[in-house]
């Protein structure tokens, strides 16, 4: 997502010049509102690009920060999107208005699941990365150079399938960090209930209280398929 609004940014010198003088003219109105919202994005702008290429364990803030930057970007989408088709004079298809509304049940799903969970901890592989670069630099490319879209509709385009892009990859990259996600999320409910569990040190998944958990050397606690593996190797 950040990798498109780079490039719709820089694709197009009207776009430069409109943010500033918006930016602009809400600080000299003293809009303390717009301001933030307007380092927010780029704050989260800014670390969507650095952990593609860093690896470092994200703390709360960033992955707040970075879920903030999703959110605003679908947000931005659905509501500049949806004023440029309503305006007639720029005689763009009714169609696109799958665009905004798109954009905007993506930006209230990630709103009402606002939590650090939605941004993963894990680092994107090099194939991951060369993926989803090649993808986005080629929806960018028929988009603007091909068709010649609004820039506001291209990055909408960009937006959407970045959105989903996360939840794609892990389902054909980590289908395992998936499922460990999933029983967080069943043990979270248990422990809620009142119910005490351990993780397994080998597989880091948590042991469900309906679960029978086994001990190694009387200190290392593990799950049954775990230690069922350990007694298979010795």
């Amino acid at each position: 997502m950040g990798v498109a609004f780079v490039l719709v940014f820089f694709s197009n010198e009207s776009l430069i010049e409109r943010l500033y003088a918006f930016h602009v003219r809400h600080l000299e109105l003293g809009s303390v509102l717009i301001a933030t919202l307007g380092v927010v994005f780029i704050l989260g702008l800014a670390l969507c690009l650095y952990f593609v290429l860093i690896e470092w364990e994200k703390s709360r803030f960033e992955k707040y920060a970075m879920l903030c930057f999703a959110i605003l970007s679908n947000a931005f989408c659905g509501i500049y999107v949806s004023m440029y088709i309503m305006d007639k004079s720029a005689g763009a298809s009714g169609i696109f208005f799958v665009l905004p509304v798109w954009n905007i049940i993506n930006c209230v799903l990630l709103f009402g699941s606002f939590s650090e969970k939605n941004i993963s901890d894990e680092k994107a592989t090099i194939l991951e990365i060369f993926f989803g670069l090649i993808i986005i630099l080629g929806i960018f490319g028929i988009c603007h150079f091909v068709f010649q879209l609004y820039w506001a509709l291209t990055f909408s385009i960009c937006v959407i399938f970045a959105t989903g892009f996360s939840d794609a990859s892990d389902a054909i990259f980590h289908p395992q960090r998936r499922q460990v996600v999933d029983e967080d999320d069943v043990m979270e409910r248990y422990l809620k209930e009142g119910y005490k569990s351990e993780r397994c040190v080998f597989c880091k998944r948590l042991i469900r209280p309906t679960e029978t958990s086994c001990m190694i050397e009387r200190k290392y606690i593990v799950c049954k398929a775990c230690h069922d593996k350990i007694q298979g190797i010795s």
